[in-house]
């Protein structure tokens, strides 16, 4: 475990984020060795495996880290998507407080609602691009079942694990943009 949790007490927590505590998977382990499904076993033993490997704390982006580059990018944002400036911002007001100091950067969930073709997209894309994170598009249009954020149940032979813990779980960022595209189409 102290493996596991290498750093997390003496991180800079504006830097780095935990986002799993090895007791959790120590039971998660331990759970995995009473499934009688041996294929399966063998697969959630090597998910954990990975869990092991990468440790419990992941990146955090971060605008302040390269306040100029920031700046930049925000008036490119303002300049290239005046329908969202309010949504820029917004934003930008939420990422002062990082700049400022070593507050984490927190800008909670955002809905970006309008016709087709003004750019939701495109703008969420380069909001990432500014923020300094990966983004993750998933697109509810065709969208059957929400399997794909969450994952499937372990009694389907194709069980596996939602895009959201793979992104943040096995990913190298801790503040991933999901962008979840034509959301009014999800079942």
């Amino acid at each position: 475990m102290k493996t596991f949790e290498h750093g997390v007490a003496r991180r800079r927590r504006d830097r780095r984020h935990p986002v799993l505590r090895g007791e959790e998977l120590f039971r998660v382990i331990a759970s995995i060795a009473t499934l009688r499904d041996k294929d399966y076993q063998k697969r959630e033993l090597e998910l954990t495996k990975k869990l092991e490997l990468a440790g419990a704390l992941r990146d955090v982006a971060n605008p302040a880290f390269r306040p100029q580059k920031w700046e930049k990018l925000l008036a490119y944002l303002r300049e290239a998507h005046p329908h969202f400036i309010e949504v820029t911002d917004f934003v930008a007001r939420r990422a002062t407080p990082s700049t400022r100091g070593r507050e984490p950067l927190r800008i909670p969930p955002l809905h970006l609602w309008g016709e087709p073709g003004l750019g939701k997209t495109h703008y969420a894309n380069d909001l990432a691009q500014a923020l300094g994170t990966p983004i993750r598009r998933h697109s509810m249009e065709n969208a059957q079942t929400s399997s794909l954020l969450l994952g499937t149940e372990r009694h389907w032979s194709t069980a596996t694990q939602g895009f959201i813990f793979q992104q943040i779980g096995l990913g190298a960022v801790a503040n991933t943009v999901f962008l979840i595209d034509e959301l009014d189409k999800a079942p």
